[in-house]
């Protein structure tokens, strides 16, 4: 069962930069050429999303052997462990993946990574064998060179704030709320929410964490 909706490796639209799309289709590529290669059960590549009301795990390309659908949701157990993962990398900037974490799941084995992880996204990668520990280790490592190998942190353009909305976007950096930016800076809350708001349009930003999220990618905020 494929969800993308061809065996052939093409993957649903994800709401991102034509530049991720290319770089999430070029690792989706990879990675079922090798799960296909150590005879993998299933396959599943999803798009972890920081959203406001919590976390969202999108399936964006998957498929499984027994045309089985359910086995393709990330159960709770596996989610919580990825989500571990991921924020253990949001501290080593210069690492772009983490894994494979390993369980045994009856005579399957399964593969765990995360990969290329930012303060709001990152991409879960579940590979499922039929497996031994030999073939599972090695069937791991073409993986881990294929996650270290993906160019996928890519900005699509240059952005130039303000210097005030620099300066706004480092106090939020620090913690303060408009309300205690405002007294700071000597402005009204609703000048340095229209600020706020005019850096997060500018860096294509949908709230205030993928905004912060965005300006430290770029180096533009420490």
């Amino acid at each position: 069962m494929t969800i993308s909706g061809s065996d052939t490796g093409s993957i649903a639209s994800i709401a991102s930069s034509q530049k991720r799309e290319d770089a999430m289709l070029e690792l989706c590529e990879r990675i079922d050429v090798i799960a296909r290669r150590w005879n993998a059960s299933a396959l599943g590549v999803y798009e972890h999303v920081q959203i406001e009301d919590g976390e969202d795990n999108r399936l964006v390309y998957g498929w499984d052997e027994e045309d089985d659908a359910a086995s393709l949701v990330l159960d709770p157990s596996t989610s919580f462990a990825l989500d571990v993962q991921w924020r253990r990398l949001l501290g080593h900037a210069e690492v772009i993946f983490d894994g494979p974490s390993v369980v045994r799941l009856g005579d399957n084995v399964a593969l765990r990574y995360v990969a290329h992880p930012s303060m709001s996204t990152a991409t879960y990668v579940v590979v499922s064998l039929h497996s031994d520990a030999e073939t599972a280790s090695k069937c791991s490592r073409e993986l881990d060179a294929a996650m270290t190998t993906t160019q996928f942190s890519i900005d699509p353009k240059p952005v130039s704030l303000t210097k005030r909305e620099l300066e706004i976007a480092r106090w939020i950096c620090e913690g303060k709320t408009s309300s205690e930016i405002a007294v700071i800076l000597s402005l009204s809350e609703h000048t340095v929410n229209d600020y706020i708001r005019s850096g997060m349009k500018k860096m294509g930003a949908t709230n205030r964490l993928s905004f912060i999220a965005k300006t430290i990618r770029r180096g533009l905020v420490a």
